[in-house]
């Protein structure tokens, strides 16, 4: 059974959420200490951690091309590995636990 993906946000809602998700409230917590130890060149650390974080989306943009169905992650890893399930349903569980565990922050 293959389940469609069906675009239910936009193009900005996506934004905001995944500019949600990297940056999170930890940025807040960590500016301080980050600065402290980088002095000058903390823009050094922030713009690699932007790259980072880009080509991870890229990433995923180019996974979700090649395999357009609802799931994400558990999907990627379904089609990795299809003989070892559990892989998949123990990745989906532990990324829904992270997203509660990061939106109550």
């Amino acid at each position: 059974m293959t389940q469609a993906l069906t675009r239910s946000l936009s193009l900005t809602q996506l934004i905001f959420y995944g500019v949600g998700t990297i940056v999170g409230a930890g940025i807040y917590t960590i500016i301080g200490s980050a600065a402290g130890l980088a002095g000058t060149a903390l823009w050094v650390s922030m713009l690699c951690a932007g790259a980072a974080a880009f080509l991870t989306a890229l990433s995923y943009a180019e996974l979700v091309s090649m395999l357009p169905r609802a799931g994400a992650e558990y999907q990627f890893l379904k089609a990795a590995f299809p003989k070892a399930p559990m892989v998949s349903f123990l990745a989906g569980f532990l990324i829904a636990l992270n997203a509660a565990a990061t939106s109550a922050t």
